[in-house]
């Protein structure tokens, strides 16, 4: 728990009685002096190379060790087939990356033509291509790169009919993919992007926009209510490219700005500055049709004019389809119709409705689809698929992805291309439990068919529960491999989450935070009350938040845990207000970090601050990458130093930093299979597994 002198900072009474008012600057500089392993959140800090090898030998030799090591990685890397990008048809040509390269051909997924190949454009063996954009006329192809797995990536443009590279692309660092890269005008004469305006990381993002003709990059003068370094922005174009509009936000995303292109006046205005809730969807014709949240924890599908004031009152828009039991979480348009991505107790289903708002019917899909979308709406704004076609991809938890196409009015959808892994002795089980507070939880049970249900098993239980992202039951590489091996599987969705909305996420947000961690546990003692498993066989991964929620119950709840394997995590919920990015994290989910109050609360759960080294730990797995530059390599090394020096156990407390990998999104595919093998082998070791 935090030391006397560090629960004083966060809202400690002074002799008066009176409550103390704490800045960011008081609660830092009160836990600093007690923090001995600060230096190892330098990533070029003395010593901190050699003693990050020295942890990253220890536990590479521990799981190497291990007599079916080989055979688990085998399994991995079979398994590990990933999601499969939905390929971009334009000018009667579709685009795609496949192997590293863009292939052009007259299919989906056709032998076709290598367009261009990373090592065409770069000698760094770890690049990745982050993104495609094809211009609508066919003429140019604006692509990623990035070079070290970080995410953060370049704009390369290619001359569509000759693979060759345009002379000079516009020089700004995109922060990741998230935007799609590119929003092209429809002749192909330029296109908007957004990017940092200095420094990758530090300085300010802005839209930009770019001149093919004249190889001239202007910043754009657009009224952002927000700003700064991880603040999400996107420009896009209207079918008919008269309509320029920005959207900002992650959470919440709503238009922010728009401009005419054949207006008199054509310079940007304001739109909706008000971030409460979210507007976002296409620019088609004169009008927005959108998702919006206002006044529907779920989301209702309005149409908005472009053309009038209408975006500064809500009661005009025109509501083509009301609040659901199901989530609404994206859309595209596809002639005259509209296909409305919704979650229905946590799996997809489409309803497709005309742009009168009239039904016209549900896409047939399998009963436990999970549609491959962004986790956040500004996600979902790129240009994909097929001007008369719903192209799109699915998974499910036995099935790895595939891609598909429907016709409006047709009865079936076609295989595009089938998934490469179908599993067929592999089952699902959907299950619920009352929280602590009555709530009821979802979670997913997967297990081979052979399982002996009768006696406990060997069971990996996986969650995420925050920023307003559902974290969708569909195929995952390492899930596979960890159930063909013999265990079971399970996916819970706890509060924070975004799968039943916007009051699901609130209720497990800010100082409602603990709420999901409650879930987490009640999922784990219901597993184990149904004897699907015990404490000496129950282990526990997430990535990102869900590696702060795999940290928090560690500390919080040593106890229920054989093994506890956090993936590209933040621990130190105070001390990470000093990055600029995590301090964004922190703000958008769990506290203001102006408020003593929310930052007391955050200090409650803060894994590295409630270490006690009076606790024997469960064996821990700490892996993330070098160049993550969302959850920082130094906030592992750290927690990971603390705990290996202050358990009362025995048991092995690891650490893996992964260089040339960053989050995980621009993190080559060889270097993914070692990181899952290696935590997986991990896990089976803990669980006393054989394979």
């Amino acid at each position: 728990m935090l030391s006397e002198n560090a629960k004083g900072v966060s809202g400690a009474d002074d002799s008066m009685g009176t409550p103390k008012s704490y800045s960011v600057r008081d609660i830092i500089s009160e836990l600093d002096p007690v923090d001995s392993y600060r230096w190892l959140e330098d990533d070029d800090g003395a010593g901190v190379n050699a003693w990050q090898a020295t942890q990253n030998a220890k536990a590479s030799a521990y799981v190497r060790d291990w007599p079916w090591f080989e055979k688990a990685r085998k399994s991995v890397d079979r398994h590990h087939v990933g999601n499969i990008q939905v390929p971009r048809f334009v000018c009667d040509r579709w685009f795609r990356v496949q192997g590293g390269c863009v292939i052009t051909s007259t299919t989906p997924f056709g032998d076709g033509d290598a367009l261009i190949g990373v090592t065409s454009i770069t000698e760094n063996p770890g690049a990745v291509i982050s993104w495609i954009a094809p211009a609508p006329n066919g003429t140019f192809l604006a692509v990623g790169i990035c070079e070290d797995g970080s995410e953060y990536n370049r704009i390369e443009i290619v001359h569509v009919h000759n693979g060759k590279l345009f002379p000079n692309p516009p020089p700004q660092i995109l922060r990741d993919s998230w935007t799609g890269g590119v929003s092209w005008l429809p002749d192909g004469s330029g296109f908007y992007f957004s990017a940092f305006e200095g420094a990758p990381g530090v300085s300010e993002q802005r839209i930009f926009f770019f001149e093919m003709s004249e190889s001239i990059v202007t910043r754009q003068d657009v009224p952002l209510p927000e700003s700064g370094p991880h603040t999400y922005i996107c420009a896009t174009v209207s079918d008919s490219g008269r309509y320029h509009m920005v959207y900002q936000g992650i959470n919440v995303l709503r238009p922010v700005a728009m401009r005419d292109a054949e207006a008199e006046n054509c310079t940007w205005h304001s739109l909706i500055s008000d971030p409460s809730s979210s507007v976002f969807g296409a620019a088609i014709g004169r009008h927005l049709f959108a998702i919006t949240t206002r006044n529907a924890s779920r989301g209702r599908l309005v149409k908005i004019p472009l053309d009038s004031h209408a975006f500064a009152d809500p009661d005009a828009w025109i509501e083509l389809a009301p609040e659901t039991t199901g989530v609404m979480r994206s859309l595209r348009i596809v002639g005259r119709f509209i296909y409305l991505h919704e979650l229905v107790d946590t799996y997809s289903r489409v309803r497709i409705i005309d742009m009168d708002g009239g039904y016209v019917g549900d896409l047939p899909l399998p009963q436990y689809a999970a549609i491959s979308e962004g986790n956040y709406p500004i996600q979902s704004l790129a240009p994909i698929g097929h001007p008369t076609k719903y192209v799109f991809s699915f998974s499910t938890f036995t099935q790895s992805c595939g891609v598909y196409s429907h016709c409006p009015g047709e009865g079936n959808i076609e295989v595009l291309k089938a998934p490469d892994i179908v599993i067929e002795d592999m089952v699902v089980e959907d299950c619920w439990v009352n929280s602590f507070d009555g709530e009821r939880i979802p979670y997913h049970i997967v297990r081979r068919k052979d399982c002996d249900t009768s006696t406990a098993q060997p069971t990996l239980l996986y969650a995420y529960g925050a920023y307003n992202v559902p974290w969708m039951p569909c195929y995952r590489g390492e899930a596979a491999a960890f159930v063909e091996a013999g265990g079971v599987f399970v996916l819970a969705h706890i509060r924070g989450g975004g799968e039943f909305g916007v009051n699901w996420w609130q209720d497990g947000r800010m100082r409602k935070k603990q709420n999901g961690y409650n879930d987490l546990y009640a999922v784990a003692e219901d597993l184990i009350a149904r004897n699907c498993t015990t404490k000496s066989k129950l282990a526990l991964t997430g990535r990102s938040n869900g590696g702060l929620m795999a940290g928090v119950a560690l500390t919080q709840r040593p106890d229920l845990w054989r093994a506890v394997v956090p993936q590209v995590p933040v621990f130190d919920l105070i001390g990470g207000l000093r990055d600029s990015y995590c301090y964004i994290a922190i703000a958008g989910e769990l506290a203001d970090p102006e408020n003593a109050d929310d930052l007391r609360t955050v200090a409650d759960y803060s894994p590295y601050h409630n270490i006690e080294n009076s606790t024997a730990y469960p064996s821990v797995w700490i892996t993330a990458g070098a160049t993550d530059m969302r959850c920082p390599a130094g906030e592992s090394r750290k927690f990971a130093a603390r705990l290996q020096n202050e358990t009362a156990g025995a048991n092995p407390i690891l650490l893996r930093i992964w260089d040339h990998a960053g989050h995980g999104d621009a993190t080559a595919r060889s270097t993914q299979v070692d990181q899952f093998t290696e935590w997986l082998v991990f896990v089976m070791r803990e669980l006393d597994m054989r394979l």
